[in-house]
This record gives C-alpha cells, sequence and structure tokens, in this order.
C-alpha cells in the first residue's frame, strides 16, 4: 500500500513515463521478439521510478533560476564583446 500511495504522489510527467513504460514491457511480454518494445520500456519505467531524466523541460536553464534563490540565469551567461582594431 505504500508503493501505491508513493505512485499517487508522483508528478504528471512522471506518471506518464511509468505508464508508457508499463505499455511498452507488456507490448513485449505478448511479443518477445520485440527487443525495441523491452527496450524503450526499462528506459521509460527506469526515468519514472528513480526520477531522472529531462521530461517535460524540467532539466532547462530557467528552471534553475528560481532554486536560486531568484538570481537570473541571464546574468551569469552574460557574454561581453570587445571591439578590437586591426592595424
Amino acid at each position: 500500500m505504500n508503493v501505491l500511495h508513493t505512485v499517487l504522489e508522483w508528478s504528471l510527467v512522471r506518471k506518464i513515463q511509468g505508464f508508457f513504460g508499463l505499455v511498452l514491457l507488456i507490448g513485449y511480454a505478448g511479443q518477445p521478439d520485440d527487443y525495441l518494445s523491452l527496450g524503450f520500456g526499462l528506459f521509460f519505467l527506469a526515468q519514472a521510478v528513480f526520477n531522472i531524466g529531462c521530461a517535460g523541460q524540467a532539466c532547462a536553464p530557467g528552471q534553475s533560476a528560481s532554486r536560486n534563490g531568484g538570481s537570473n540565469v541571464d546574468d551569469d551567461l552574460m557574454v561581453t564583446y570587445e571591439e578590437v582594431e586591426r592595424r
């Protein structure tokens, strides 16, 4: 029952990843020669279970701004150019 409670607290993206992983693994069980379904099923299921990967732009640079106390990420990436004269 504790596992079900934990899964119900997942975000929508994790639930979708877990669903796709299970569907692909069930497809592999129906046709064991389909190794592509096995690979992608394990991939999506592992992403959902371990909460890894960048699904839904979770790893986008803009997301880290709110984690750093509200500092703007663009300020850290500011590039300045200096004109160099040719002699």
